[in-house]
């Protein structure tokens, strides 16, 4: 049992861990499945055009009205903003999921992805990743995206891309309708398929049609997603999880922990424990087992010895 001052120091990495500094780094793809916090790792690839990004649909852990840890998917390609917090900061996340906040002074605090710069010009602003694309807003959406000498037009209705238009050809490479609700309809990419998605009243999406032959079906209980049903190219899979609801579980400081965590995915089986060394994981695939330890300030994953 961690006391207020223990918790503390172990979260910012004052305690000395001899164990961590004599174990093996190793990506957190050896976890298969799952990340470095024990949610479900899932996506699927709608489609891939000449933008940067594709449009992906992917899994995520977040807590409903109720407080209760409830699966969500978001679709990645479909969102962009750039949002001035009260505190003068502004936030920016771009359709790779990318996102970052920058302090008056341009420091960067980087979540995810990697570094950018950002120029602002009254309501105009322009962001530059080092891979190339170039991203530009107009009083908080996304109007314009410049990749390989390409110019896309960008049609947004506040964070939420309707349509990505070539401006060079009279078309679009993609267009996304909403419900009233405002989660996703329908997707129509002229070079790959039309899609259609299904939503419960609740937020969890059902169903995933293309005219390509793609169909996805998603069943869920205690509103976490408990099965995934796949079938494409004349290929089907299916995809089993169990979960554990995390009890201990705190909105403030996820940084070492999720409100549930997967204790089965297929024939792979989870287990997890939480000491001063770190978050603990185990892993069971067919007779094989493997256990990992896991920094929780950065996440990264240490192999240790069975």
């Amino acid at each position: 049992m961690f006391t207020l001052v223990s918790l503390a120091a172990f979260i910012h990495g004052q305690i000395s861990l001899p164990l961590r500094h004599s174990l093996r780094k190793v990506p957190s793809s050896a976890l298969s499945g799952v990340s470095a916090q024990g949610t479900l790792i899932a996506s699927i690839v709608l489609c891939r055009t000449r933008l940067p990004f594709p449009v992906v649909a992917y899994h995520t852990i977040a807590l409903d009205s109720a407080g209760r840890a409830a699966s969500r998917w978001c679709l990645a390609g479909l969102r962009a903003s750039i949002i001035r917090t009260a505190s003068s900061e502004i936030t920016v996340h771009l359709p790779d999921e990318t996102e970052a906040t920058f302090a008056a002074t341009t420091e960067i605090k980087m979540k995810g992805g990697d570094p950018m710069d950002l120029h602002i010009s009254g309501p105009g602003a322009l962001v530059n990743k080092p891979d190339g694309p170039q991203y530009y807003f107009l009083n908080g959406s996304l109007v314009k995206i410049k990749f390989k000498g390409d110019v896309f037009r960008v049609v947004s209705d506040g964070p939420r891309v309707s349509a990505i238009c070539d401006s060079s050809k009279d078309g679009f490479l993609y267009r996304a309708t909403y419900n009233e609700v405002g989660n996703l309809a329908s997707l129509l990419v002229p070079s790959a398929a039309d899609f259609a998605f299904k939503w419960q009243t609740d937020g969890q999406l059902l169903h995933i049609q293309g005219s390509n032959g793609l169909i996805v079906d998603f069943e869920y209980h205690a509103n976490l997603v408990s099965q995934i049903l796949y079938e494409w190219g004349g290929k089907r899979w299916s995809r089993l999880i169990r979960w554990r609801i995390n009890s201990d579980y705190r909105f403030y400081d996820d940084r070492w922990q999720s409100p549930a965590y997967v204790l089965q995915d297929n024939n792979t089986f989870y287990n997890y424990a939480m000491d001063r060394d770190g978050f603990h994981v185990t892993m069971q695939k067919a007779k094989q087992v493997h256990r990992f330890l896991i920094w929780p300030p950065t996440r990264t994953v240490f192999a240790m010895p069975n």
